[in-house]
Parts: structure tokens; sequence; C-alpha cells
């Protein structure tokens, strides 16, 4: 079955990934350093994947991958709706919680199903930069975006993903350039890099190869760039990643990030922040939604309210970030 309109598509989207997050985010903390504090394959991210997979399907994407379980041994190598929830920065505990409920459909039945477990390093850049190149030595990459930005290299801001433990923030500082951690990890982090309204020049980290692709997918729609290398020495570009087609993409936050709120459970009624972005033409929405509660894990959408554009603005005295 055909995706749905591409206005359409955004509600649905927005929905199966606000079911995730709120599942996700009601059980948040709760497991000490496992849970969904880290373990991918804990009780509380298996029902929050269930929530998304089946909000999806009742919108005639049955075949939605779950990227970073769903293996290419058991679906397609490509296909053209993926969903996951990613990870944000490892706490003290040294778990990585859950940061983003997210979803992304590929016109073109792109979107790269890779197995759950590949790592690599992970790229993001905005429009207009060129030279740089995953892999090459932190100094040069560095020298390449403050060349593409006309700035001094210790004029950069770099974020630095950091949910394997293995960042790179020692190397961006040794270069005197100013790194900084996005509390939600790969997907936040490159988000930032790619939209010019935040002061962050580029991502580099390592993270799983779930949410590269994801974070492709947002940056596409944002007009920058986004590579991927794996240990073994493959590259793989957004294009690679998810097509060079039209690209819808979804993210509600489970936790508190740079981006957005998470999710918050008040007397009677819970609230979500969402991102929708869409590559053609290009949009970016800002959602804030408000579910009353029922009996169960499930809610039910009680209003919904939008503001364009990438940068947040406040809603109800600074409920979006």
């Amino acid at each position: 079955m055909d995706p749905p309109p591409d206005e359409v598509l955004m509600l649905e989207l927005v929905r199966a990934t606000e079911s995730g997050a709120v599942v996700a985010g009601r059980c948040s903390g709760h497991h000490g350093a496992a849970g969904t504090r880290g373990d991918d394959r804990d009780p509380d991210r298996d029902r929050a994947v269930a929530a998304m997979r089946a909000r999806l399907a009742d919108v005639g994407l049955p075949t939605a991958v779950a990227l970073g379980r769903d293996g290419p041994s058991g679906c397609a190598p490509a296909c053209t709706a993926a969903f996951g929830l990613t990870r944000g920065t490892p706490s003290a505990g040294g778990g990585a919680p859950a940061a983003f409920a997210a979803a992304v459909v590929a016109r073109s039945g792109a979107v790269r199903v890779l197995p759950p477990g590949e790592h690599g390093l992970v790229l993001a850049v905005g429009a207009g930069v060129h030279g740089a190149e995953v892999g090459h030595p932190v100094p040069d990459i560095l020298r390449a975006v403050a060349a593409a930005r006309g700035v001094r290299v210790t004029d950069l801001v770099v974020a630095c993903a950091d949910t394997a433990g293995r960042g790179p923030a020692d190397a961006v500082r040794a270069e005197g350039a100013r790194a900084v951690v996005p509390a939600g990890g790969v997907l936040e982090g490159a988000i930032t890099a790619a939209c010019p309204t935040r002061p962050v020049d580029l991502m580099l980290g390592h993270g799983p190869a779930a949410e590269a692709v994801l974070a492709a997918a947002a940056v596409r729609c944002l007009g920058g760039s986004v590579q991927f290398r794996t240990g073994a020495g493959g590259l793989r570009r957004a294009e690679d990643l998810v097509g060079s087609g039209g690209v819808v993409f979804c993210a509600t936050a489970v936790g508190d990030g740079t981006l957005l709120r998470g999710v918050r459970v008040r007397a009677g009624r819970v609230i979500t922040r969402s991102l929708t972005l869409a590559s053609a033409p290009r949009s970016a929405r800002l959602v804030e939604t408000e579910h009353g509660l029922r009996p169960g894990p499930g809610t039910a959408g009680a209003s919904a309210r939008a503001t364009d554009g990438v940068r947040p603005r406040p809603v109800r005295g600074g409920g979006l970030r």
C-alpha cells in the first residue's frame, strides 16, 4: 500500500512517534543503568517500538522497518518507511537514555536497512559546507569546515555525539574549537549542525547505523549532508542512506534536550513535543500535543498546535526549547 499524501503522512508520523515517546518517557529512569537507559532489548523499549509499529500499520505502512532491530536478513535491504528509538548521551550510571522516537518515509523506497549491531563514525554539516570527510583526522575536518564557513578553527562549535562513549571531544578541544555534547545524541547533534539558526557548525561522533539513517533523513530535509563510515571502511552518504527523492521525517522527544523538551505527564494529560521535516517542498514544523490519559499505555490526542520554523519558539511560557 502506498503512503498517504505528505500533509496527512506528516500528521500520522507525528502520532506514531508520539505513541512511542509516551511509552518510553513514562518508563524512563525506572531501571537503573538498564531499561530505557541503554539496553536496546529491554521490555520498555520493546513496548515503545511496538506502539510505533502498530500506529504505522494502521495508516497503511505495515512493512515499516524498526531500524536497529529488523536487520537486512529479515527484510529487503531498503524500504519506504522506517522508525526507531534513538539514544542520548550516556548518563553517570553508564546507560544511554532514550532520546527520540523517530520515523522517516522516503518516496523512492530507499531507506537503507543496515545490520542492527553496526556502528560507525557520523559527520553532519549544514548546507554549503564541502571538503570535510568523515574518517579524516579531526584537525583536517575542522580546517575544512572552518574554510567553508569563513572562520577560524577556534571559532567553530562542534557537537560531539557520544552515545558509545567514544566521542571526539578531546581531539576537538585540542585544536582550540569548542566541543559541546548534545543530550539527544547523534540525531540531535546532526539536526543542530544542519540548522542555520543554531550555533553549531558540525556534528562529529560515533553511533549506531540506525541513528545515522535517521540523522541522514533529517539533515537532508534541512539541506545539509551526512556521512557514515563503519569500522570496515565503508562510507555511506545521505543519498546512500535515504535516497535522493522526497523524504518526510518526524521525531518526538522522550527526554529533555537542546531541541525539544521531553514527555511531560500532568494531571489527566500527557504533553509531547515533536519536530517534522520534509525535503520537497522543504518545510519544518514544531508540534506540541496534549493527550488525554486513558487506561493502559496508549493516549488519545486532544489538541495539537504547530509553529513553523526549525528554531523552537516559546509555547505556553517556554514549553518548547
